[in-house]
């Protein structure tokens, strides 16, 4: 069976340690014309450890999921040992839609840290 979501109209902002904006898991959700800023890993001048800041993940996502008109930006990483800034990120899904999304101002002040607009990580197709 499948479970279907709509996320739509939010604003999300000032969110600060390990942060997802948005954070679905399974189903055929519809993320549409959110905005997702300011999301931190914590202060500047912070050491944290391996933190994660994303705008939009889900993982098991099904056919007909669609991504689309959200704005993200202003992320950033402050710790020097901090994993990656990410607008979105798709993980083991299959047909899902991500188009029409705005992903701006990303930064980081360690290292070799990598900053992705848009990741998928996925068995099935995808319509990026």
């Amino acid at each position: 069976y499948n479970i279907s979501n709509i996320i739509s109209n939010n604003i999300i902002q000032h969110l600060h340690g390990e942060v997802a904006g948005i954070k679905v898991a399974g189903g055929t959700p519809v993320i549409k014309n959110n905005i997702i800023k300011n999301l931190s890993d914590g202060v500047p001048g912070s050491i944290t450890g391996s933190a994660v800041v994303i705008g939009i993940t889900g993982g098991l996502l099904t056919s007909g999921t669609l991504i689309t008109e959200n704005k993200i930006f202003d992320c950033k990483l402050y710790g020097q040992y901090a994993a990656s800034v990410n607008g979105i990120v798709i993980n083991n899904s299959e047909a899902v839609e991500v188009s029409k999304n705005f992903i701006h101002t990303f930064e980081t002040e360690g290292d070799y840290i990598p900053v992705t607009g848009i990741a998928a990580y996925s068995s099935g197709f995808l319509t990026i």
